[in-house]
Protein backbone atom coordinates (compact mmCIF):
# COMPACT_ATOMS: atom_id res chain seq x y z
CA UNK A 1 0.00 0.00 0.00
CA UNK A 2 0.97 3.74 -0.70
CA UNK A 3 -0.72 6.90 -0.41
CA UNK A 4 -2.52 6.65 -3.53
CA UNK A 5 -4.46 3.62 -2.02
CA UNK A 6 -7.39 5.63 -0.83
CA UNK A 7 -9.47 2.87 -0.52
CA UNK A 8 -7.37 0.26 0.77
CA UNK A 9 -6.19 2.33 3.34
CA UNK A 10 -9.47 3.31 4.23
CA UNK A 11 -10.02 -0.61 4.85
CA UNK A 12 -7.59 -1.08 6.39
CA UNK A 13 -8.38 2.12 8.91
CA UNK A 14 -11.85 0.61 9.63
CA UNK A 15 -10.79 -2.55 10.51
CA UNK A 16 -7.84 -1.89 12.85
CA UNK A 17 -9.23 1.16 14.51
CA UNK A 18 -13.01 0.93 14.10
CA UNK A 19 -13.95 2.44 17.08
CA UNK A 20 -12.08 5.99 16.72
CA UNK A 21 -13.92 9.02 14.72
CA UNK A 22 -11.63 10.22 11.81
CA UNK A 23 -13.10 13.49 12.04
CA UNK A 24 -11.51 13.67 15.42
CA UNK A 25 -7.93 13.24 14.54
CA UNK A 26 -5.57 15.94 13.46
CA UNK A 27 -3.88 15.43 9.70
CA UNK A 28 -0.67 14.39 11.82
CA UNK A 29 -2.54 11.86 13.92
CA UNK A 30 -3.88 10.23 10.58
CA UNK A 31 -0.65 9.85 8.53
CA UNK A 32 0.66 8.03 12.09
CA UNK A 33 -1.96 5.84 11.63
CA UNK A 34 -1.67 5.13 8.17
CA UNK A 35 1.96 4.80 8.55
CA UNK A 36 1.59 2.42 11.28
CA UNK A 37 -0.65 -0.42 9.39
CA UNK A 38 0.79 -3.78 7.85
CA UNK A 39 1.58 -3.64 4.47
CA UNK A 40 2.05 -0.14 4.06
CA UNK A 41 5.64 0.93 1.99
CA UNK A 42 4.94 4.85 1.28
CA UNK A 43 6.74 7.54 2.97
CA UNK A 44 6.46 8.96 6.45
CA UNK A 45 4.95 12.03 5.48
CA UNK A 46 2.08 12.00 2.87
CA UNK A 47 3.21 14.41 -0.45
CA UNK A 48 0.31 16.61 0.43
CA UNK A 49 -2.71 17.10 2.88
CA UNK A 50 -4.92 15.85 -0.24
CA UNK A 51 -3.80 12.71 0.09
CA UNK A 52 -4.83 12.42 3.86
CA UNK A 53 -8.31 13.93 3.06
CA UNK A 54 -8.76 10.99 0.45
CA UNK A 55 -7.95 8.65 3.06
CA UNK A 56 -10.09 10.03 6.04
CA UNK A 57 -13.20 9.96 3.02
CA UNK A 58 -12.16 6.08 2.47
CA UNK A 59 -12.15 5.46 6.20
CA UNK A 60 -15.21 7.38 6.38
CA UNK A 61 -16.93 5.02 3.86
CA UNK A 62 -15.29 1.75 4.92
CA UNK A 63 -17.18 2.36 8.18
CA UNK A 64 -20.13 3.04 6.50
CA UNK A 65 -20.09 0.27 4.08
CA UNK A 66 -19.60 -2.30 6.96
CA UNK A 67 -21.87 -0.93 9.27
CA UNK A 68 -24.07 -1.74 6.36
CA UNK A 69 -23.41 -4.92 5.84
CA UNK A 70 -23.55 -6.17 9.54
Amino acid sequence: MDWGDYELIGEALAKAYPDIVSIDLSLDELARLVVGLPGFRGAAQPPDWRYLTAVETAWRDALRTADTTE
